[in-house]
């Protein structure tokens, strides 16, 4: 993303701290997502309502009586209660039992973007704030930008929430979804505010889209993150990190607790992940994606490749969840494959893809989650990535045995490693299984 010099003054209108601010540019211009792929005037006009309904949601909160007291307990157990915030109130639920999954007995209180701003208290002089930010709304017509049709949601985010979080000692919080452009402008709100803030990365890569992040401790979902980490330090605020699990844990520990591994040397799975669709929805921009679009073809080839060599191999592919809320555009995509091996099947059904690794001896993919959900539970995986966009060869890590940068080298590894139970395949790459399911059947 190419900030304007209008997106440089939003910045500093939201957040005080040098530090912050360079962090919160530097993310945004290695950020490769596109907010809306909308006529921009369009867009604007929706920019605009939002922005009016923020005016009426303020007014509404400082004309609104205040109790004059609150209750002694009730206080307490705020000044007691850990936070989360995560923007889908439909995730809510399954956000708590990640958390109480690591920390048993702690209560949590949910912040969604649906909530209401019910209070000015936190945010002093938001008058003002509202009307520079009404002034850069004009302004960015004359010069538009991706982060300009994001910033009334990023102000009513950096407002919202402290709102909903009672000013005391030792305030903590968790933001889930940290990839998002409002996540470091709400991490620098809080943290100037003197909340601790938690972030909990998600499973995929550190590489992808948080090389630069703002926080007091980051929640690493995938062993992976402990070798990138210190790579990416000194792009954080984060002194402290940990390794959690998979944002999916608890479905996955509950699935897979008493299940046995069964080898299954002659099916093969691929995880696609959907650039070719992601690029056509406008979700991701052509030049960034195109090259990742073009090496899952290739693995898909591969794939095909495989069946021809070998008359006892079976292969699965597992469409990315948005290839399956598009299945007239996915099945045309893969219609060419549908006809060309009978051994070949496309698996179109509603079931988790993550709750299929027992149906799979090998699983490929480029770069998705699920490839290293897969290895965290323990089953054998391998990725093909383009090492132009993955930065396999910077980082130091056993997973480099795994990433295979060419044809040949995948085809090899796919040999190498078929033959292997998916015990032995952990030993040697990893010299240890990173799940136990006695863990699991704690409750943990």
């Amino acid at each position: 993303m190419q900030l304007t010099r209008f997106d440089q003054q939003f910045i500093r209108l939201l957040v005080h701290s040098p530090e912050h601010q360079a962090i919160i540019a530097q993310k945004l211009e290695h950020n490769q997502f596109l907010v809306s792929s909308e006529n921009p005037w369009r867009r604007w006009v929706k920019n605009l309502a939002q922005y009016c309904a923020l005016w009426l949601e303020l007014i509404a909160a400082a004309t609104k009586k205040v109790p004059t007291s609150l209750a002694g307990d009730g206080q307490a157990a705020d000044q007691e209660r850990l936070y989360y915030y995560e923007e889908n109130p439909q995730l809510v639920e399954a956000r708590a039992r990640y958390l109480h999954y690591h920390l048993l007995g702690a209560s949590f209180q949910a912040i969604t973007y649906q909530d209401r701003i019910d209070s000015t208290s936190s945010c002093p002089g938001w008058p003002g704030l509202l009307f520079r930010l009404g002034a850069l709304l004009l302004a960015s017509v004359f010069q538009p930008s991706q982060l300009s049709l994001r910033y009334v949601r990023i102000v009513r985010t950096v407002l919202l929430v402290p709102n909903r979080i009672p000013a005391h000692a030792g305030a903590e919080i968790y933001l889930f979804r940290i990839y998002l452009f409002e996540t470091n402008f709400l991490a620098a709100r809080l943290r100037e505010r003197g909340v601790y803030v938690n972030l909990i990365a998600s499973t995929t890569p550190l590489t992808h889209y948080n090389r630069f992040l703002i926080g007091d401790s980051l929640k690493l979902c995938n062993p992976y993150q402990q070798d990138e980490y210190p790579h990416f330090q000194r792009n954080y605020t984060c002194r402290h990190f940990e390794l959690w699990s998979p944002e999916d844990i608890v479905a996955l520990a509950g699935y897979y607790r008493d299940k046995e591994k069964p080898t299954l040397n002659n099916v093969i799975g691929v995880y696609t992940q959907g650039f070719w669709l992601r690029i056509q929805l406008g979700i991701y921009e052509e030049n960034a994606g195109k090259e990742i679009a073009a090496w899952e073809d290739s693995l898909l080839q591969i794939a095909l490749q495989m069946l021809e060599r070998h008359l006892d191999l079976q292969v699965i592919i597992y469409p990315h969840p948005l290839e399956r809320r598009h299945p007239q555009k996915t099945q045309q995509h893969f219609g060419r494959l549908l006809t060309s091996h009978a051994r070949l099947r496309i698996d179109f059904s509603n079931q988790n893809s993550t709750l299929t690794f027992d149906q799979v001896g090998l699983g490929l993919t480029t770069m998705s989650t699920i490839g290293f959900d897969r290895l965290y539970l323990g089953f054998r995986t391998l990725f093909f990535v383009p090492p132009s966009i993955f930065l396999v060869n910077e980082i130091p890590s056993a997973y480099n045995a795994l990433f295979c940068a060419s044809p040949h080298e995948l085809a090899e590894k796919i040999q190498a490693v078929r033959p292997m139970s998916h015990a032995e395949f952990m030993q040697q790459t990893f010299g240890q299984e990173f799940w136990q399911p006695a863990r699991a059947a704690e409750g943990r």
